[in-house]
């Protein structure tokens, strides 16, 4: 009943079927297209090194490894193709549910691959094992492999069941030390805790910048386009067009928590590192905010996340896949932001007015952020902007503290060298 049906199917198929001659041309063009599609994205970084030749020896390096490992997936391929087809749907089973563990269980995808690799392997030579030697039980060798494969899947999944190491170990104090007779740092002080945000009042994603920031606290953007490149092309318009402004129009916004009282009490400004913009980055020290403020400081976390890396709209931008050389923009947001504080302490009427200890303050920074404060320690010192200098630097702040926690190195230097502070 379904001959004829098929009979049709398969003449279709034999009449749009691509000759061989027209498999070779596609797969030659598909070459060109790959090859000039990579030329445009290695392209300005050969240009940028054309002197280097450690440059020219890793995008060698990498162009092989991609070759190699794309033999490497046709290779595979194929072999899965070869399998009979009840195989290949347990394999794809299970590659989906290691995909699915890895986002239920935040399995890093590397580690994922190699368990959910193990246990087909091991539960497939368990199994061939097994069937052999129920056929013919005097297969001593199937029998062994049965063996070795269910003892090493009972290990495995042993392991996947213990917890690992404890996540903190306690110091242990060498013999004959004794512990300081001091307070714990890491307990909250005597100060009751108040808590705002600064900013634009303008922003378009989150209300504690925009319409919940009181009229005291409103800050006037700044122009912070020659401190970032790439804010451009398909890319920054993405970006503008998310954000609700461009490079010239940086706002300058943070959370705060102060303690209860008349001060003056010193000042600690926190700085963000790089992550996905969208995932914004300035809450995640509030538990810190919070201690420290209980003990004394003002805190203000920075909002940077303008400048972080995006997923989605730098991919608009394909070759200029996100913003370069940033992290100078991060250290002048941040002597900005003190800007702002050196003005609200002297603004009678204000309520910061002669609470903030202008001559005790600490900066600090995580990742981008951890060298974004060593960088500005540096342009703290200066008069001019070093890639710049019509960019006029008149701060001179008290900065009496810089706190680089994992910090990043080298992703800003003026004019080649590493600025003095790293």
């Amino acid at each position: 009943m379904l001959e004829g049906p098929r009979r049709l199917i398969s003449g279709l198929a034999r009449k749009i079927a691509p000759a061989p001659a027209t498999w070779r041309g596609a797969t030659w063009g598909a070459l060109l297209a790959t090859f000039v599609l990579w030329l445009v994205e290695a392209g300005p970084r050969i240009a940028g090194a054309s002197d280097n030749l450690g440059a020219w020896l890793g995008i060698l390096t990498a162009t092989v490894a991609i070759t190699l490992a794309g033999l490497f997936a046709s290779l595979l391929v194929r072999w899965l193709g070869a399998l009979p087809p009840r195989y290949r749907w347990i394999v794809a089973t299970a590659v989906l549910l290691a995909l699915a563990m890895n986002e239920i269980a935040s399995v890093t995808l590397g580690g994922m691959t190699i368990v959910t690799a193990s246990a087909i392997v091991l539960g497939s030579v368990a199994g061939g094992s097994l069937a052999v030697w129920l056929r013919n039980r005097r297969q001593w060798v199937a029998l062994a492999s049965l063996v070795v494969a269910s003892m090493a899947l009972a290990i495995g999944i042993r392991w996947m069941f213990v917890e690992g190491n404890a996540p903190y170990v306690a110091t242990q104090l060498p013999a004959g030390v004794a512990p300081l007779d001091r307070p714990d740092p890491s307990q909250p002080g005597s100060y009751a805790v108040k808590t705002l945000t600064y900013g634009s009042g303008a922003d378009r994603w989150r209300p504690e910048f925009g319409a919940a920031v009181g009229e005291m606290f409103r800050t006037e953007s700044i122009d912070g386009s020659k401190l970032v490149e790439q804010w451009s092309g398909a890319a920054g318009w993405a970006r503008t067009r998310y954000w609700g402004f461009d490079a010239k129009h940086m706002p300058l916004q943070a959370r705060v928590w102060y303690p209860e009282g008349a001060g003056p009490f010193p000042l600690v400004i926190i700085v963000h590192g790089n992550h996905n913009m969208e995932d914004y980055s300035d809450p995640g020290y509030a538990y810190l905010g919070e201690l420290m403020a209980s003990r004394g400081f003002i805190v203000a976390s920075l909002d940077e996340n303008f400048i972080n890396s995006s997923v989605g709209s730098d991919l608009l931008g394909f070759p200029n896949i996100s913003i370069k050389k940033e992290t100078d923009a991060r250290a002048w947001l941040l002597l900005e932001h003190l800007r702002v504080w050196r003005a609200w302490n002297a603004r009678e009427g204000h309520p910061f007015f002669r609470r903030v200890d202008m001559s005790q303050i600490a900066i600090m920074g995580h990742s981008r952020g951890g060298e974004a404060v060593a960088v500005a320690a540096a342009f703290n010192r200066l008069p001019y902007y070093p890639d710049d200098a019509h960019i006029r630097f008149d701060y001179d702040f008290d900065i009496r503290t810089v706190i680089a926690i994992a910090p990043v190195d080298g992703q800003y230097k003026p004019d080649a060298p590493p600025s003095p502070t790293m």
